[in-house]
């Protein structure tokens, strides 16, 4: 036999709460769970369990419900089943076995509560009646404040606000008009309402309290509300948040739980369809008056058109819109049909066919011409099936959206419109909700950002901006929005090829009658070139005012010392000074004025026929006399040229001025002129500082100087803007090849002859050749190879492109192997263009690919790499030094489906 000693050990580790009971009902015996549970603090064992069971008490229990109150008061639900031991001593026992059911018996209190609340909003034709129902049955078994409010224009409106005692009703209200919540929070309530995840304070404390709230007048009311837990959970309507329930626990030691938590979101839940619900019945009762509205209007009409006699019913206002005269016994199909516009009967009749016989709703929109005139009627029917399940009738209304439609048909237009100026101007525009979420960007927003797709554009929009000017964008744009005030900010944004550009964003509120915002327009205007003429400008001043003042210093000092001396004393010297100042000062404003005759396009040219070599060998005496390298002349071609001497000699003066400059530690210059082809080339070499290659292009512009931040040359920086200027009058061009550290070769070109078209010595499907391009297709492997010769400009580069294009098109041809390396010179003025128009027309005619080698002039490869930035995304592109390894890229690239 087994003793209670040995059954009480099997169940000291029990899992469930276990007691043992003597004849006269005292505990005995209590586990270490049923302890801890049920008994925590209080001594057990030798009272009755009558003092802390509350039940209906039976020999044999079975499942049987008891409440259990702990020494603080605490109440709990719990299972009891029991049984008699009587071990080998023959002394009986009574064990319960103790199960606790209080969180099941609040989930079905919870629910009961949730199933009377929703059959009553069900039932409920008035929403707010039935919520102050609910209220009552929540307050105060389960909240001693409960409360829904509504979001309407940023702020709380009242719906529900209930407590057991009136008088506290209207003390909260006069405390929510003190102190309405702030929705522009990030913490309480208004967080539920941004974010729309539920809020559970368990338990609430003073020093809680205290802490969140430091005015004393709000502290006192709040501290006299005894609060001890709070819920606050969000009402959606559909995917929007539009209100908000609270629930408060003001009764000493009543907690909510996640249990509660639960039952309070789906409460909200059926709140919100209720509230859903009410809005679509006031909008259906709206309908139905605006319905009877247009019924007695004249612009609806209704029909009933009985299927099995073919006899059609239309109403008076139906006939008269049909203009026909009203048949009280009906009449036929046809009478109306023949109405319809003959571009929409077929279809009409189709449909209302298929209607019928489907037994599906019937809905539609055409034209019907009354009168010579055209109007727009919207129909919508539905079919009756008769007690056999066939069609008996088909009823429905019609209703005149001429106006509608012309409506639509204007706003589809103005769309369109704004679409087509707005993609057209070169400006970067969007659009924007009164809540800053972007409605739209133009065309100029998706090339420059080198993205397809307005979710896409919308994502990155930010990562765009600049990390710098970020911190600025992120305040005045919702400072903006918040005040409604238009705004105009300068920043960065990261164009496609990775180059951060300077942008002027302007953004604008457009407001209703009543001062509401509806949308925001904004626009980007690119202001990179106009910043960095800014700042050239402001370092062109600086240099200019140094430049300028020291000639003026040394003169005057010169002069100052002349006063000094004796007049028998020999001035020669001061003299020779002075004058190589003012000659110096005379050089600065002379390149001024051209500058400015340049800008106004009054650079005037006096051509005459001259000895060319006789120009290198005049310009280089000129300069030898105060020079500090020697510049030697290695080679001149004698030919005669015609043009503006001087204004030649100007850039050889130039040139060599900027040679010697750049080369400080250098002793020579060498010189050399040659005929080549058609034309007269010139070389300027120095042996100094060199140029970096993101700087040669830029050489020729106006204020701009390598060594500008230093400012260790002396010069305004102008002489190779107008150097440039000069030889492009002179149909010239020019470029430069240089390397850090050791020097740099300015080269100059002059047409002998204007280019005349050159005549092709090839002209097949296949194959063409002038003296500027060969091309060559091959069929075998689809690609066509493209081999551009000797000097290019604007003209041979677009006359050669076009050749490419049609050569394209005519085979097929999707790739291209483009090879620069026998081009001389500098093509930059062809750069837009070639990247603009050309590559756009190439790859709408099938181009995919295109191989680009490299020509060795460094001129050249930099207008190359711009026009192919410039359509960077569109053509897969790979710059190559090598024929071989271009070709064998582009014969790796796919092949198209004819060609496989």
């Amino acid at each position: 036999m087994v003793s209670h000693s040995d059954f009480q050990q099997v169940h000291h580790f029990s899992a469930g709460g276990v007691i043992a009971l003597d004849a006269d009902g005292l505990i005995v015996y209590a586990n270490p769970k049923a302890v801890k549970d049920f008994f925590p603090g209080i001594g057990c064992q030798g009272q009755p369990a009558s003092g802390f069971f509350k039940g209906q008490a039976k020999p044999v229990l079975s499942d049987d419900e008891f409440t259990l109150t702990d020494g603080n008061g605490g109440i709990t639900t719990v299972l009891v089943s029991s049984m008699v031991f009587t071990d080998e001593a023959q002394v009986s026992l009574t064990y319960w076995f103790i199960r606790n059911i209080s969180a099941l018996k609040k989930k079905e209190d919870l629910l009961a509560y949730l199933n009377t609340a929703t059959e009553a909003l069900s039932r409920a034709r008035d929403t707010k009646g039935a919520l102050a129902q609910i209220s009552q049955l929540i307050v105060p078994k389960f909240a001693t404040w409960f409360s829904i409010d509504l979001i309407k224009d940023g702020q709380l409106s009242e719906l529900v606000l209930a407590h057991e005692e009136p008088e506290m009703i209207n003390w909260a209200r006069k405390y929510r008009d003190i102190y309405p919540t702030d929705l522009s929070s990030d913490s309480g309530t208004a967080k539920v309402a941004k974010t729309g995840e539920p809020s559970i304070i368990p338990v609430i404390t003073e020093d809680m309290v205290r802490a969140s709230i430091k005015d004393p007048a709000q502290l006192g009311s709040i501290l006299q509300m005894n609060l001890q837990s709070v819920i606050t959970v969000a009402i959606f309507n559909k995917e929007a948040i539009s209100g908000i329930i609270s629930f408060v626990s003001a009764e000493t030691g009543h907690y909510y739980d996640a249990a509660d938590l639960r039952f309070a979101q789906n409460l909200a839940n059926h709140i919100g369809l209720s509230l859903e619900n009410a809005r679509l019945n006031e909008q259906l009762e709206k309908t139905q008056e605006q319905l009877q509205s247009s019924l007695s209007s004249g612009l609806v009409g209704t029909w009933k058109f009985d299927i099995e006699n073919d006899v059609l019913y239309p109403d008076e206002n139906l006939s008269r819109m049909f203009g026909i005269d009203y048949p009280p016994q009906g009449c036929k199909q046809a009478d109306l049909s023949s109405k319809v516009h003959p571009d929409d009967r077929v279809m009409i009749d189709q449909q209302r066919k298929e209607s019928i016989q489907m037994g599906d709703q019937y809905e539609t929109e055409y034209r019907v011409i009354v009168n010579d005139t055209t109007r727009w009627f919207f129909a919508r029917g539905q079919t009756a099936l008769n007690a056999e399940g066939r069609p008996a009738v088909f009823t429905g209304v019609i209703v005149d959206v001429t106006e509608r439609k012309a409506a639509e048909l204007a706003l589809k237009e103005s769309g369109e419109l704004f679409r087509f100026l707005a993609d057209a101007i070169p400006h970067k525009i969007w659009t924007s909700d009164p809540e800053g979420r972007a409605t739209y960007y133009n065309q100029g927003w998706y090339d420059y950002a080198g993205i397809a797709g307005f979710e896409a554009l919308r994502e990155q929009i930010w990562d765009m901006l600049h990390p710098d000017d970020r911190a600025i964008a992120a305040v005045a744009w919702p400072e903006a929005m918040k005040r409604g005030e238009d705004v105009a900010v300068e920043h960065r944004l990261r164009r496609h090829d990775g180059e951060y550009r300077w942008h002027l964003s302007r953004y604008s509120a457009h407001k209703d009658a009543g001062g509401q915002i509806q949308l925001w327009v904004g626009t980007s205007t690119d202001i990179h070139e106009q910043k960095e003429n800014e700042q050239r400008k402001d370092e062109f001043l600086s240099i200019a005012s140094h430049e300028l003042k020291t000639p003026l210093t040394s003169i005057k000092a010169f002069n100052q010392l002349m006063k000094r001396v004796p007049t028998e004393a020999p001035l020669t010297g001061f003299i020779d000074k002075s004058a190589e100042h003012i000659y110096r000062l005379e050089r600065l404003i002379s390149d001024l004025l051209d500058v400015t005759k340049i800008n106004a396009g009054k650079m005037n040219y006096a051509l005459e026929s001259f000895l060319f070599s006789q120009l290198l060998r005049d310009s280089i005496a000129n300069m030898q006399y105060n020079a500090t390298h020697e510049l030697i002349l290695q080679s001149a071609p004698d030919i005669n040229f015609t043009g503006d001497r001087l204004r030649l000699e100007q850039v050889m003066n130039n040139f060599l001025t900027n040679a010697a400059k750049y080369s400080p530690d250098g002793t020579r210059i060498l010189v050399n002129g040659k005929q080549q082809d058609d034309s007269i080339m010139v070389s300027v070499q120095d042996f100094g500082i060199g140029i970096a290659p993101e700087n040669l292009d830029k050489l020729f512009d106006r204020y701009y100087r390598v060594d500008n931040t230093a400012m260790r040359f002396e010069g305004l920086g102008l002489g190779l803007f107008i150097s440039s200027e000069i030889l492009k009058r002179h149909q010239g061009s020019f470029w430069i090849e240089s390397e850090l550290g050791k020097g740099s070769t300015f080269y100059f070109r002059l047409p002998l002859t204007t280019d005349a078209v050159p005549v092709p010595v090839i002209h097949t499907k296949t194959n063409y050749q002038d003296n500027k391009i060969t091309i060559h297709y091959l069929p075998e492997t689809g690609r066509m190879e493209v081999d551009w010769t000797g000097f290019q400009d604007f003209d041979s580069v677009k006359r050669g492109c076009l050749l490419m294009l049609d050569y394209l098109v005519k085979n097929k041809c999707d790739r291209i192997v483009n090879d620069n390396t026998n081009v001389l010179g500098n093509w930059s003025d062809a750069v837009e263009w070639v990247g603009n128009e050309w590559f756009p027309m190439m790859e709408k005619a099938g181009l995919k690919y295109f191989a680009h080698l490299f020509s060795p002039s460094t001129f050249s490869q930099l207008s190359a790499k711009k026009s192919i930035d410039i359509m960077a995304g569109i053509i897969t592109t790979q710059y190559f030094t090598e024929l071989d390894l271009a070709r064998e890229w582009i014969d790796s690239r796919p092949l198209l489906e004819k060609k496989r």
